[in-house]
């Protein structure tokens, strides 16, 4: 899907007639299948969840399925309303299972104010689940809460901090 998505994306500029010094396509390496700058994405998945994904650069390979983003941004709009951030320096998708890793200052922020920062965080699609064992700090208008590692149930939108937890409730909680 991914595949026919970019070279729908290549067509459309190529039809379009983007300037002649505009580099749309190019090939970085042999591992490279297709590289493309300034890329967007978007899928509709389970529950009409909404992906919405842009980076600078984006490279595919197709003999192991492996999508490779540079200063990736993650657009997540749930079914229930709730919208998602997420950034980081680079990232990896696969095609096939679906499941991703951003790594390199990680930063989830939610429309309800909510700040998550991480050195990396995996999606495992298969039970819908956001992990990593790095340090972590969750900030919002009541709390601030920081430890090491993290598992997010995504479909239950529970969290926990996996160790060495340090709480602080801000003054006016309720």
């Amino acid at each position: 899907m991914l595949i026919v998505i970019i070279t729908s994306i290549i067509l459309y500029y190529v039809v379009t007639g983007r300037e002649k010094n505009e580099i749309v396509l190019s090939v970085a390496s042999p591992d490279v299948d297709l590289q493309v700058n300034r890329f967007h994405y978007i899928e509709v998945g389970k529950g009409d969840t909404e992906w919405v994904i842009d980076a600078d650069t984006a490279q595919y390979n197709k003999n192991n399925n492996i999508a490779q983003f540079d200063a990736v941004t993650i657009k997540i709009i749930a079914s229930r309303g709730q919208r998602y951030t997420i950034q980081g320096k680079s990232g990896l998708y696969n095609t096939e299972t679906k499941n991703m890793e951003l790594k390199g200052d990680v930063v989830i922020r939610s429309n309800k104010g909510d700040i998550l920062t991480t050195d990396s965080l995996r999606y495992t699609d298969e039970c819908g689940c956001l992990s990593t064992e790095d340090s972590v700090r969750f900030e919002n208008e009541n709390m601030e809460l920081t430890g090491m590692g993290l598992v997010y149930d995504v479909n239950r939108a529970q969290f926990s901090i996996t160790a060495d937890v340090t709480a602080v409730v801000k003054r006016g909680m309720r």
